[in-house]
């Protein structure tokens, strides 16, 4: 018979991988914060992107939106954001951190709604994208007296994932890892009132094709539909990293009124792209937000738009999905219902994927492996879910977290948006 404990018995190998993961956070320490933030974003920027090939994609998606940019804007904007990235990197690991996010300036009509709604015991979901630093928000958040929970991606390697979970409740807690039991946890959460954190701002092969940067962009709509399930404000809360390159300032924009799933997400994006605007180089470029709105999946999922007056069709049912077979057993129709038991015409989860990415997942480390570089499998890849970034081999995609994506329909219609503009 199996010795169960087995199972639990970590690998020479993967603590091994573990360490060599962990290694070049732990020097990092040597250094003081004031010094280790801007030299892991410089090494990032200068070394780091451009093997992987996140220097190539942020070119890529510029040219998407804003062809007509300079080229001098354009390599500002590439080194900014990849600087950036290293700098998320290395906070999410450093103990100062949590005391410097607490320090920038805050301002917003969200907040005073925020904390009434939590004296009141209501629910709340915060939605927000790649920009600045999400950290840094949910850290003033919670010193502000919020109570935030979010989702994270469980990692392959253990001792990784362990050091990752460690960090993201030191942020704040409770974080609900992604899967059926997360969900069902988040479930009761918000239904006791609770604040759960959404990052919204990714490629979601469930989404509908809604306009970003004047480009249709596969966007999910499970935010505001858990809002609208569970009677929940919905609150863009932005990080904006100050010039310094160590603080933040943190909005708490004002709520998106409830009304639809998709007016309700529409109107997230423009909100999400005129603060990216603001700040091109501080957004996550990286991410191919684009990729599938315009193949197959994307163009059926217009036709499902088109095919309804209503706007959102019992079709949006992934059924129509072609990356639908290629899917994990757990990541199929998840049913959110008291007790955590499925009941006919309950508003499912089809991939549970929502909350904040891993920063390694952001931008992975590459460690030496044998005569070459390459990016060490740290996710747990999920075939067919949300869109990442490449390994220095190739095209290998990186599974990230974005919103799920539910399948509770509401009324409204397709939108049309603008160009780049001048960056």
């Amino acid at each position: 018979m199996t010795d169960p404990a087995r199972h639990d018995r970590i690998p020479l190998r993967e603590r091994l991988t573990g360490f060599a993961l962990l290694l070049p956070v732990t020097l990092s320490r040597i250094l003081p914060y004031r010094w280790r933030v801007p030299v892991a974003g410089w090494i990032t920027a200068r070394i780091l992107a451009p093997l992987a090939g996140y220097s190539r994609r942020v070119r890529e998606n510029l040219a998407l939106v804003c062809p007509d940019m300079p080229a001098p804007e354009v390599e500002r904007i590439v080194r900014g954001v990849t600087d950036n990235a290293g700098r998320n990197m290395i906070e999410l690991y450093s103990p100062e951190f949590l005391d410097r996010a607490l320090e920038g300036p805050v301002s917003g009509a969200g907040l005073a709604l925020l904390k009434a709604a939590q004296a009141e015991g209501r629910p709340v979901i915060i939605v927000s994208g790649h920009l600045g630093s999400f950290n840094a928000a949910r850290v003033r958040a919670v010193g502000l007296g919020l109570d935030i929970a979010c989702f994270y991606r469980a990692m392959r390697n253990r001792p990784f994932n362990a050091r990752y979970v460690r960090a993201m409740t030191a942020i704040s807690a409770p974080v609900f890892e992604q899967n059926r039991t997360g969900v069902m946890q988040m479930v009761r959460h918000l239904r006791g009132g609770g604040t759960l954190a959404i990052m919204n701002d990714l490629n979601a092969h469930d989404g509908l094709p809604l306009e970003f940067f004047g480009h249709k962009a596969l966007t999910s709509i499970s935010a505001a539909e858990l809002a609208l399930k569970y009677d929940a404000p919905m609150v863009p809360v932005w990080s904006r990293r100050l010039e310094n390159g160590l603080d933040f300032e943190v909005h708490f924009d004002a709520e998106i009124p409830g009304s639809d799933p998709l007016t309700m997400t529409r109107e997230f994006n423009r909100r999400l792209e005129e603060r990216v605007r603001a700040d091109m180089d501080q957004w996550f470029w990286i991410h191919r937000r684009w990729k599938d709105a315009e193949n197959p999946l994307g163009r059926q999922r217009a036709r499902d738009l088109e095919s309804s007056n209503a706007g959102l069709p019992a079709a949006i049912e992934a059924r129509s999905d072609p990356f639908r077979q290629r899917r994990q057993a757990h990541q199929h129709r998840i049913g959110i219902v008291p007790g955590g038991q499925p009941e006919p015409g309950a508003a499912v989860i089809d991939e549970v994927v929502l909350g904040i990415e891993p920063a390694m997942d952001q931008l992975r480390v590459l460690v030496p492996v044998g005569p070459g570089l390459r990016a060490p499998q740290l996710d747990q890849r999920q075939p067919g879910g949300q869109e990442g970034a490449p390994d220095i081999a190739g095209e290998r995609e990186i599974g990230r977290p974005v919103a799920a994506a539910l399948v509770v329909h509401e009324d409204a219609a397709d939108a049309t948006g603008g160009g780049c503009g001048g960056g």
